[in-house]
């Protein structure tokens, strides 16, 4: 990838952000009506140095948890059985590469799909992506297999609650309206991502095995142990987190454990169990927890002070998961706190761009939020919204996908819209409302380079923005259709 690639498609998409706050007038929406600003609110040129630093100090808690990813692998490859654990596995599914991707993007879709979560599910795709890059395949299919197959999740998502709810809160619909077709949806994109991800892997490693033979020749056979490509081109320059200087024979096991455990707590405690399902089983632990008493001294709260309630996790909560299981990994595996210290801030230090770009990517989302008056989306979206006097869902498409340029959090797009929405459209046309909102946000966030998860994605793998367009366009344009069609069909049973 080009030096500062990102960085520039980046400032490119900001510019034309600053180019339409001088020609659309702003406004907003209030109780359902829409208030007319009456002007434009122009980013003017003081705004343009200082919208980048306001917009890292707001959204520094996205940084922060990629900081955290990286300390996390930084102290897994210190201890020595991270990288032999990623060849053996490597060369287990070694012949059978279609068939771990297929798991891959499945695995990544469901739990993401289920929870809508995708920055704990993205303390996986380090290790995902470092055997699939270990089996001889290139970056893009890496990207697409973990990173895509998380996006796609998202799109059909069906009890996410950051996703369908939020939907169905603001919509105020049942948990399970249209669930059948959200699973069906599901079903249709992640097969497609399949298909279209399996054919180029399939080029990657014929391409890989072409080099490997042509490296081989004149050589002995290597043996068995020796089948993971590894090349120059992949060595741990290439693979991140993969330095093979640290040996220890230890059991992987305990490793799994405490990295599974804190991905599995995170997407516990992050998510919204009462809201989405009504669910007090997490507030009522936690509260019980919290009244555990010696005498009158409150021994549990005071031990864990500033615990937040379970469900209600956030970022901050996340990036302190992955700071004690690092800790807690170096210290089975004997590690001094010297060398856990030193393989965090090693981990942490390879993620910086990472967490530059996940935070700056929320600049767009920035130019809406600083301006208390109003602002432009608002009077998009009540121009785009009073084109028809009833619900037309190509329009509502378009509306949901520009969204996802000027938010990057489907919440405050949903928060925005919604009163609206209730009051512009019948009951009964909601649920789709819903899905179509739902649907072409994900699609959005495979585009848009506001899109946090496909920033950090594409910045940790070093892929550009160009590339990823070259290469995912035609499964964007595919799943376009294929959401239209179900769109047509759901409206036709209204």
């Amino acid at each position: 990838m080009k030096k500062h690639n990102l960085l520039k498609t980046l400032a490119i998409f900001f510019l034309v952000l600053v180019a339409l706050s001088w020609v659309i007038p702003i406004g907003s929406l209030s109780s359902g009506t829409y208030v007319e600003g009456g002007t434009t609110s122009p980013v003017g040129i003081f705004h343009l140095f200082r919208l980048p630093l306001l917009t890292i100090g707001t959204f520094l808690q996205y940084g922060l948890v990629f900081l955290g990813i990286g300390g996390l692998y930084g102290v897994l490859n210190r201890t020595g059985v991270y990288v032999p654990f990623v060849k053996r596995v490597a060369n287990y599914w070694k012949g059978k590469e279609t068939l771990f991707i297929i798991l891959v993007i499945v695995g990544f879709a469901l739990l993401s799909s289920l929870t809508a979560l995708s920055f704990p599910l993205f303390v996986l795709v380090p290790f995902f992506v470092a055997i699939i890059l270990a089996m001889g395949m290139g970056k893009t299919t890496a990207l697409a297999s973990t990173v895509g197959a998380i996006l796609v999740g998202l799109t059909g998502s069906t009890y996410g609650f950051n996703v369908s709810g939020y939907i169905n809160n603001y919509l105020d619909l049942e948990v399970n309206k249209l669930i059948f077709t959200k699973i069906i949806l599901l079903v249709m994109l992640v097969t497609l991502l399949i298909v279209f991800v399996t054919k180029y892997a399939k080029v990657d490693l014929m391409m890989a095995k072409k080099k490997e033979s042509k490296e081989k020749k004149g050589t002995k056979a290597s043996s068995k142990k020796e089948k993971v490509i590894l090349d120059e081109e992949q060595t741990e320059s290439q693979i991140p987190f993969f330095e093979e200087k640290y040996q220890n024979k230890k059991s992987i096991a305990p490793m799994l454990v405490i990295v599974s455990l804190a991905v599995i707590l995170s997407l516990v405690m992050m998510f919204n169990w009462y809201y989405g399902f009504k669910v007090t089983f997490f507030q009522d632990i936690y509260t019980s927890l919290m009244e555990i008493k010696i005498g009158d001294y409150p021994l549990i709260s005071n031990i864990f002070g500033g615990l937040t309630q379970f469900g209600y996790w956030s970022y901050y909560e996340l990036t302190v998961v992955l700071m004690i299981s690092s800790l807690l990994i170096g210290w089975i595996y004997s590690l001094k706190f010297d060398e856990i210290l030193d393989g965090f801030f090693k981990g942490a230090k390879k993620m910086t761009k990472v967490a530059f770009y996940a935070s700056i990517c929320s600049i767009f989302f920035a130019v809406i939020l600083t301006n208390q008056s109003g602002n432009m989306f608002a009077t998009i979206t009540n121009y785009l919204l009073n084109l028809t006097k009833s619900f037309n869902f190509f329009i509502t498409s378009i509306l949901s996908f520009l969204g996802g340029f000027f938010y990057n959090d489907f919440y405050y797009l949903v928060g925005e819209a919604s009163p609206l929405l209730a009051t512009k459209f019948d009951a009964s046309t909601l649920p789709v409302v819903g899905l179509t909102f739902q649907t072409m946000y994900g699609l959005a966030m495979m585009v848009f380079p506001s899109s946090v998860i496909l920033i950090a994605g594409l910045s940790y793998l070093e892929v550009s923005y160009k590339d990823w367009l070259k290469y995912i366009w035609k499964f964007l344009l595919s799943i376009f259709v294929i959401i239209m069609l179900v769109l047509i069909i759901s409206t036709l049973f209204i």
